[in-house]
């Protein structure tokens, strides 16, 4: 709903939003004390084992790329579609577009910044698949030696 140029809030997508954070945080959580977990196995392994908890580092590598890439393809994809509406519409937020809190409409300069801003965002959540994939060549060449 939009008033005197100001998107108004939606209630209920603030209330969507800030679900998906606390769920998104919980999963991260889990996420994070089962990587630890799984790291102290491998340090203990690594005592008797070298070879096996290199295996195991290994396994825990490719999961972790597996899920970044999964969630950072979506983000990205996400805040590309967002900058492509801003440009294609003009302003920011786009015609339609709820929003969580009251949103002052943007036009012109203003709204390139945000789609430039949107596209600089994708690309940088993207960035993240190939800092894990040089983790993985330099672990890789770790174990030739």
């Amino acid at each position: 709903m939009e008033e005197n140029g100001i998107v108004r809030a939606d209630k209920l997508l603030r209330q969507q939003v800030l679900f998906g954070i606390v769920i998104f945080s919980l999963a991260c959580a889990l996420f994070i004390m089962g990587v630890s977990k799984y790291l102290d196995q491998i340090v203990q392994v690594s005592r008797s084992d070298q070879m096996q908890a290199l295996n195991m580092f290994d396994s825990l590598l490719t999961t972790v790329r597996v899920v970044n890439a999964v969630l950072s393809l979506a983000l990205a994809l996400y805040f590309a579609d967002l900058g492509m509406r801003i440009l294609g519409a003009g302003r920011f937020p786009p015609a339609g577009m709820r929003v969580i809190k009251d949103t002052k409409i943007q036009f012109g300069r203003r709204a390139k910044m945000f789609a430039t801003a949107s596209f600089t965002l994708a690309i940088a959540i993207l960035s993240t698949n190939l800092v894990l994939s040089c983790m993985r060549a330099v672990f890789e060449k770790l174990l030739q030696k």
